[in-house]
């Protein structure tokens, strides 16, 4: 698939990204990371709390199919969880003073109502990809109630569990790089400038469209690494998701010229 180079016309998104420009930026992702640990790991704390009280949730009401798109689903909410690291690496990218009260704070601020607006479409998203999880799991087995082991025969064994597995993943995989889309750019960047959450989803699905390659090898990555530190009883995503969140500050960086940002 072949990269589309940014118009004349289309001045907010930065021409000549690649795979260096990538490389760079969880570089300095790492860094902001190991400059202020603190502020990572508190956040993250947040998302693994999540995860054990999802698992929590699940396994006290029996609802044993409830697990993995929950789980999953949880995941598209991580844009809007990693606001204070945006905020921790846009801090220390100008030279400011990072603070607790900035950090935690940024998400309250009266001009950032976009931001909590981008909030709620997330969580919006959450839902309808339960409810569309739970509509194909009983579309195929014709409930959703039952132990774990019924639920895994009925994937594992059932001839119907790898046409399931096959149409529940795809759906999910759509939905997740959908979101990825439409907020690789635009969180940070109501963060950044004085926009609606409508320009900023614009620009962040024209920032994938013009960089469909790079950008969708980034998605793959990061969903790789969020499988990988959920096995530990989620314990990994401690280290996992500050980097990540950082990154996407970098790729923002990158990817959206800052004079362009400056003058917004």
């Amino acid at each position: 698939m072949a990269s589309m180079e940014p118009t004349a016309q289309d001045e907010t998104v930065r021409s000549g990204f690649d795979q260096d420009d990538l490389t760079a930026a969880i570089r300095a992702g790492v860094a902001d990371f190991a400059a202020y640990p603190i502020y990572g790991l508190a956040f993250a704390a947040v998302y693994v709390l999540g995860g054990l009280l999802i698992s929590w949730f699940v396994l006290d009401t029996g609802r044993i199919v409830l697990a993995f798109p929950l789980a999953a689903g949880f995941a598209l909410i991580g844009p809007f969880i990693a606001l204070g690291l945006y905020e921790v690496s846009r801090r220390r990218e100008e030279g400011l003073q990072v603070t607790s009260e900035a950090v935690f704070g940024v998400i309250f601020k009266a001009e950032n109502r976009s931001i909590v607006m981008m909030g709620i479409v997330l969580g919006f998203i959450l839902l309808v990809w339960v409810r569309i999880a739970l509509l194909v799991y009983a579309l195929f087995f014709g409930s959703v109630d039952g132990s774990f082991d019924a639920i895994l025969t009925n994937i594992t064994v059932d001839p119907r569990g790898i046409a399931f597995l096959i149409v529940g993943n795809a759906i999910g995989a759509v939905i997740a790089f959908t979101v990825f889309a439409i907020t690789v750019v635009a969180v940070p960047m109501l963060l950044d400038r004085h926009v609606t959450s409508v320009e900023a989803m614009t620009t962040s699905v024209r920032t994938v469209l013009t960089y469909p390659q790079t950008m969708f090898s980034w998605a793959v990555f990061v969903a790789f690494l969020l499988v990988l530190a959920c096995v530990p009883a989620f314990l990994g995503l401690l280290w996992v998701l500050p980097v990540l969140g950082h990154t996407t500050w970098h790729l923002y960086r990158r990817l959206v010229p800052r004079e362009t940002a400056a003058a917004a």
